[in-house]
């Protein structure tokens, strides 16, 4: 071992040693507590900018909408080392039933972090700021800037993101630390392309509704019926089994342009579903409309009084975002590839699980789309719950994963940017 090497490992035990259990579990529960649904992110931006501020970061908050911030901060470095972007959504996902503990009071349970949001992906996010805090406490120097992206909006196709990228936001790579597992470096997702189709009828008292009445609701019952059994063109992606995906995955009918849901004693006159396609390279927004239209029309063939609009992405109102995620096919050789390869192998003694390709996180989309396309390269590594997670109501992070997670960004920060 040289002189240099020696330097080297070294500084990584100093930094090992300085990353901070309590304080990255901390942080989880205080973001955990905030109810950050998609639009009302900025309780979260403000919480991190008052932690990080006083810390030494750069913050820099973002106005992504009216009144929507997100709050980016750098760690600046001496100069002329590259940079790297650690990126998490602090928008959460819907409240679905059955849920036994507090969601919005984390508890510790073993190995267990619960509380809603944590797993995807605020226990992420506590992660990769702590991996930062760790390079700070140990007295690192890094020639790179290392830059905290706590962005909103990535369940609506990445809105934070990309107004950052729009922005002239840019770093020489990037790690998302979606929960993708801290056994895995995931180089690819699909594509998520997300439409709104609406049936138009006629509004009658349903005490006449043989006098013209044409609802909007039964005729979707049958389009979402033979959508959800068509099949989409182009194929399957060889390099992702189970793409082509569809999901019909939200419903809202009633009366007039707000889908009223008051007047259930008329026939419904609108009524819209949500279509979320999860796609590879052989499909195109121009090939996914056509097999729609097909669906559509063959389903209203019974229905000669219905008009159809398909809007994609779907409107403003729906909250599903005004972007479409592209596909993510990072090369194997780009070097934050190998450097987190490496240091997964540093910290667990043992080499990653996956890396490329990861079942079934990459039947899913985020992020990494959007900055891949900027030409920023990027991996997809961050902690998960344990491997039964779908069969528990209560959603929850393992601490061990947040921490193997935590250790490993660190290294990759100084490996990459020093």
């Amino acid at each position: 071992m040289t002189g240099e090497d020696e330097a080297v490992s070294t500084t990584e035990q100093r930094v090992l040693g300085a990353y901070d259990r309590s304080r990255m579990i901390d942080l989880a529960r205080d973001l955990a507590r905030l109810k950050s649904f998609t639009t009302q992110e900025t309780p979260v931006a403000e919480h991190l900018a008052r932690f990080l501020g006083p810390r030494g970061f750069t913050v820099d908050m973002q106005e992504v909408e009216p009144g929507r911030l997100q709050c980016i901060a750098k760690m600046a470095g001496t100069g002329g080392g590259r940079s790297l972007m650690l990126n998490g959504h602090t928008d959460i996902d819907p409240m679905t039933l059955g849920w036994r503990r507090d969601p919005w009071e984390p508890m510790i349970e073993g190995d267990r972090l619960y509380g809603h949001g944590l797993v995807n992906m605020k226990g992420g996010v506590a992660a990769m700021i702590e991996a930062a805090l760790a390079l700070q406490a140990a007295g690192v120097r890094l020639r790179g800037d290392v830059l905290i992206a706590a962005v909103v909006g990535e369940l609506q196709a990445g809105v934070g993101t990309v107004h950052l990228l729009e922005r002239g936001v840019r770093t020489d790579a990037a790690i998302v630390t979606e929960p993708y597992g801290a056994r895995n470096v995931t180089t690819v997702h699909s594509g998520r392309w997300q439409a709104a189709i609406t049936t138009y009828g006629r509004a009658v008292h349903h005490n006449r509704r043989e006098q013209g009445a044409a609802d909007a609701i039964a005729a979707m019952v049958d389009v979402v019926r033979e959508v959800s059994r068509m099949s989409l063109s182009g194929g399957p992606w060889a390099k992702v089994p189970g793409l082509p995906r569809l999901n019909v995955g939200s419903l809202i009918g009633g009366h007039g342009p707000e889908h009223d849901i008051a007047g259930a004693y008329y026939v419904a006159d609108i009524c819209t579903a949500i279509v979320d396609i999860r796609h590879g390279p052989a499909q195109s927004a121009a090939s996914m409309t056509a097999d729609l239209k097909g669906a559509i029309e063959r389903a209203l063939a019974a229905h000669p009084r219905i008009r159809y609009e398909i809007v994609a992405p779907p409107p403003a109102s729906f909250r599903n975002g005004r972007h479409q995620f592209p596909i993510f096919d990072l090369p194997l050789d780009q070097p934050i590839v190998g450097v987190v390869t490496r240091n997964v192998e540093v910290v667990t003694g043992r080499p990653p699980e996956q890396v490329g390709v990861h079942l079934p996180g990459s039947l899913a989309s985020d992020d990494t789309g959007h900055l891949w396309a900027a030409g920023i390269p990027c991996v997809l590594y961050g902690p998960t719950g344990p491997r039964e997670l779908a069969e528990d109501p209560d959603g929850c992070v393992l601490i061990s994963e947040m921490e193997t997670c935590a250790k490993v960004i660190a290294l990759s920060a100084l490996e990459f940017c020093r």
